[in-house]
């Protein structure tokens, strides 16, 4: 958040202390862009992370907020875990399916790949 506030603009807690919002309206900081908010605060450069997959890796998760303000990352590796989906559109349906059990009020996004398969 503090390249948000460098930019000269807020964060701010709406309808409770998890949903925090860009000067009280929008909950991204990242994406196409938006000019409303000025130059800098909602920007399309991603965070980028590498990291070395090893033999008991199994899915690549790629998801929205919506997904990880409802599971965190050890959350998500359980259900795929413990219902070992047969496929990636499947492993996609059970997170997707959490979301919408557990009440989520954002929308999702999620890509699952199987990097096991053949």
């Amino acid at each position: 958040y503090s390249r948000v506030i460098r930019a000269g603009t807020k964060i701010v807690a709406v309808a409770h202390e998890e949903d925090l919002r860009v000067d009280g309206d929008i909950n991204i900081t990242r994406a196409l862009g938006d000019g409303a908010f000025g130059e800098g605060v909602i920007i399309a450069d991603p965070d980028i992370s590498c990291t070395r997959l090893g033999k008991k890796d199994r899915w690549l998760v790629l998801a929205s907020d919506g997904l990880w303000q409802i599971f965190d990352d050890e959350t998500v590796v359980s259900i795929l875990e413990e219902s070992s989906p047969s496929s990636a559109t499947e492993a996609c349906e059970l997170l997707l399916n959490g979301v919408k059990e557990n009440k989520g009020y954002d929308n999702a996004t999620v890509v699952v790949v199987n990097l096991t398969a053949q």
